[in-house]
């Protein structure tokens, strides 16, 4: 709406300057035509409109005998102003497997003179948030206002938790604590990946698992042209399911909607009363085998939807399908939108020839990222009321690390990569600004050179960044200026950081392993927490340190930040943990901390093992996977139970079996 007015206005105000300029020419033709082109007298035009509007000299000397409507545009948008962007669409059949053939990588033998091709799928999705400062905790989202799916999820009266093939909700109160309903999948639908909450909704996102036998063999020419018998081959059927439950009778939720998608569920996100996912589907398979007919191909290899309440299923037509320039694998990206407030809407759901290995989402945009010749390839996508659609692609040098590595600010994307060097086997590390169209403005390379990122923090203006290799430095870098980022101040210390988590303005945890120098190199110690101090930007600090057990003592936390829990308004944290020391496990369960005057203080320790002798024996169903806090408890949950603790003293006052 802003636009628009800015460009009436312009366009007004350029009316009015060409009007007063015709008034003074005498003798002089105008012609206006279609109210896109004016034809003036050149030498006229130029004396007046020089002595009228000699302010406005540098748009006139944009003004020819052909005046163009695209020049107002141009001064009329802003340099972050999004240009339209659109994918190429695949035509046909003919046209989806020429696209393979001529860009797709070998797998196995040729078969009959032709390419057999094929590809795993992996699930690769596993951040600018502060935790929540309600009486709850909540997921430790990378964004703030984008919620992350996880395997337990409070609104803060009851907890929903992922138990087999089963959803449990549990009143959280330590006198009535007790699963008060459950939510029971079908047995194809066991592997459930992640839970959200959004409108009084709950939304139940999982992976279901099926087989296409092809009922022709198979068979590979030898080198002396003999044919060799190999076997029929069975492909794996890669869906999803998305089950979306009314809470308002939390004794019995009501299934609203239920939907199965193609492809392996990557990741998702839910804004406001929006839910975004992204699946991937291999269809390389299914490119060179013999059908009967016409349908059965199509079948195969279009992507679909099924609502599974109606039984309606919803194909995508390959005039329907887009592709990624220069990222043509036989894979399907699939885009699916929900508005959660119009339940009965058709969800939006697009499919792109490629395939993706990272997913960022901010508040406005979905990015996804490949890489392939050392560079990594950007796509980004817009997010408006349940719809996704593509809206611009960038490229950088280097790959990046993890969903960590990209961050949307003040209309800039930001990444961080880090790039080989193959022909001296060194390594570089680099960060990038991006446009709102995707085009780089800015850029920082070469930082630590020889080592490579290990996790990087997007914070306001700044970038903290842990790079690794004998020795652990902590950069402090500053965007502010996007077109010439660079490096503030950094600390050099023994270990690494895995995760890095912002507390407050000046203040970042670290988590990740000590180290030491060895033999053959830097080798692994103990679990580690780090404090950093950055308040002097220019000369960052380690304000304190924590070393928990010795080497093989690991957490989720290094790998997954979904499983730290942290309250800002208490400055309280807690993550599972299971600690070796002599060779041994000596502890399994979860370490709770407060930070205070800016140190570490450990508060105590939680377990669902009934003795230390336990330790030693592998039960994994009592390992602790999450910490949430309601009100005045924390809740440790495992695969067996959950167990209430006083928040004050972390004594166990409750417990709800899971089984």
């Amino acid at each position: 709406m802003k636009k628009n007015l800015s460009f009436g206005i312009m366009i007004c105000m350029l009316s009015l300057m060409i009007t007063g300029s015709c008034l003074l020419i005498d003798n002089n033709y105008v012609n206006a035509e279609n109210n896109q082109s004016i034809t003036v007298n050149k030498q006229q035009e130029e004396a007046n409109i020089k002595e009228i509007f000699d302010s406005s000299i540098n748009i006139y000397n944009k003004i020819q005998s052909k005046f163009d409507i695209n020049f107002i545009k141009k001064i009329t948008t802003s340099t972050d102003s999004k240009n339209i962007f659109e994918l190429p669409t695949i035509k046909s059949k003919d046209e989806l497997i020429k696209l393979v053939n001529e860009h797709m990588y070998d797998y196995c033998n040729e078969i009959k003179g032709e390419i057999q091709i094929t590809m795993n799928s992996k699930n690769e999705a596993s951040t600018e948030s502060k935790s929540s400062a309600k009486s709850n905790s909540d997921t430790n989202n990378q964004v703030e206002g984008v919620e992350e799916g996880d395997s337990v999820k409070t609104d803060g009266k009851f907890i929903y938790i992922i138990n087999n093939n089963k959803i449990s909700i549990i009143n959280p109160n330590p006198e009535e604590g007790k699963i008060i309903s459950e939510i029971t999948l079908g047995e194809d639908e066991k592997d459930i990946a992640e839970i959200f909450l959004a409108d009084n909704k709950l939304i139940v996102v999982g992976n279901k698992y099926g087989f296409y036998v092809d009922k022709k063999p198979m068979y590979s020419k030898k080198k002396d042209n003999t044919t060799h018998f190999r076997h029929t081959y069975d492909i794996n059927v890669e869906t999803s399911f998305v089950k979306i439950y009314d809470l308002e009778n939390i004794n019995a939720p009501k299934i609203i909607k239920d939907y199965t998608f193609d492809g392996y569920y990557i990741s998702g996100r839910t804004i406001e009363d929006n839910f975004y996912m992204v699946t991937s589907k291999t269809i390389g398979n299914y490119i060179y085998y013999d059908y009967k007919d016409k349908s059965g191909f199509d079948n195969n290899i279009l992507p679909c939807f099924i609502d599974n309440e109606t039984m309606e299923k919803t194909t995508i037509n390959y005039n329907q399908i887009k592709y990624f320039p220069g990222n043509l694998e036989p894979n399907y990206i699939v885009t699916i939108g929900i508005d959660l407030t119009d339940i009965e809407e058709i969800p939006d759901v697009n499919a792109y020839l490629g395939k993706t290995r990272n997913i960022y989402v901010s508040e406005n945009y979905l990015y996804t990222s490949f890489y392939k010749d050392r560079e990594t390839i950007i796509y980004q996508f817009k997010l408006e009321d349940g719809k996704i659609t593509e809206s611009g692609k960038g490229k950088v040098n280097g790959s990046i690390l993890n969903q960590f590595s990209m961050d949307e600010h003040n209309n800039h994307f930001r990444i961080a990569t880090t790039s080989n060097d193959w022909s001296s086997s060194k390594s570089g590390n680099n960060v990038y600004i991006l446009d709102n169209n995707m085009n780089t403005v800015g850029k920082l390379e070469n930082i630590a050179k020889g080592e490579k990122i290990y996790s990087t923090r997007f914070m306001g203006d700044k970038l903290y960044m842990v790079t690794f290799k004998q020795i652990d430095p902590f950069f402090v870098i500053d965007t502010s200026d996007v077109t010439k980022p660079e490096v503030l101040g950094y600390l050099k210390i023994p270990g690494y950081s895995k995760y890095l988590h912002m507390i407050d303005d000046n203040h970042v945890l670290g988590f990740g392993q000590e180290t030491h120098e060895g033999k053959y190199g830097a080798r692994t110690d103990g679990f580690k927490i780090s404090l950093f101090d950055v308040t002097d930007v220019n000369n960052p600090i380690e304000k304190d340190k924590t070393v928990i057990g010795e080497a093989g003592t690991s957490s989720e936390l290094l790998y997954n930040h979904k499983a730290l829990m942290y309250l800002n308004k208490d400055n309280m944290m807690a993550f599972p943990i299971q600690i070796v020391e002599d060779h041994q496990h000596t502890f399994k369960g979860a370490y709770v901390y407060n930070i205070n005057n800016h140190s570490l203080e450990l508060k105590g320790t939680l377990t669902q093992f009934d003795s230390p002798s336990e330790f030693k024996v592998y039960y994994p169903d009592k390992n602790i996977t999450r910490i949430l806090f309601i009100d005045k408890y924390l809740y440790t949950i495992s695969e067996n139970a959950v167990f209430i603790h006083d928040v004050n003293n972390l004594k166990k006052i409750g417990e709800v079996k899971l089984y």
